[in-house]
């Protein structure tokens, strides 16, 4: 089964929404869901006036990539309202990682590059994988984090976890 590192996140009832991604991921027909970070909270990285509510999941299953984008976490995005480039974002799941490979698909690049230039997707990741060697930078993801720009780890925050909401209170799959 192939290991797919996930960026979460949302701008929009940020508690409810995370919790429908979270309940959707819990309980696959295909998929099961390994790791569950705590939630980030961060400004908006493209200048807007939202916060964004972010997380990291590690998710394995046997769907190749293009597949497991479309029909599982568009899906998601899709079933909980998302409209493309609308400021409202309420559901947005992104493939950041997939095993150790180095790859394109969808146009995406993997590893994203996000995954060094950006705290919101750093930080939650390093917290569910520490000892994730990163194929093109030979570092672990706790390596990347502790050699992070100190400014850009100044614009997140962690949240404090809520009773019975996020998986890490659930029972593991």
């Amino acid at each position: 089964m192939t290991r797919y590192y996930l960026s979460i996140g949302t701008n929009t009832e940020p508690i409810f929404h995370l919790q429908r991604i979270l309940e959707r991921l819990h309980h696959p027909p295909a998929w099961t869901l390994h790791a569950v970070s705590s939630v980030y909270v961060s400004a908006d990285a493209k200048g807007g006036n939202r916060l964004y509510h972010n997380m990291a999941v590690m998710v394995r299953s046997q769907h190749p990539p293009e597949a497991f984008k479309r029909e599982v976490l568009q899906a998601i995005e899709r079933d909980l309202g998302r409209v493309k480039g609308s400021a409202e974002v309420v559901a947005d799941l992104d493939i950041v990682l997939i095993d150790e490979r180095v790859m394109t698909y969808l146009g995406r690049t993997i590893p994203d590059p996000a995954v060094l230039e950006q705290a919101f997707v750093l930080v939650p990741l390093a917290e569910i994988a520490p000892d994730y060697l990163h194929p093109l930078e030979q570092r672990t993801l706790a390596e990347v984090r502790q050699g992070f720009e100190a400014h850009k780890l100044a614009t997140l925050s962690k949240l404090q976890p809520q009773p019975n909401l996020y998986p890490s209170q659930w029972d593991s799959p």
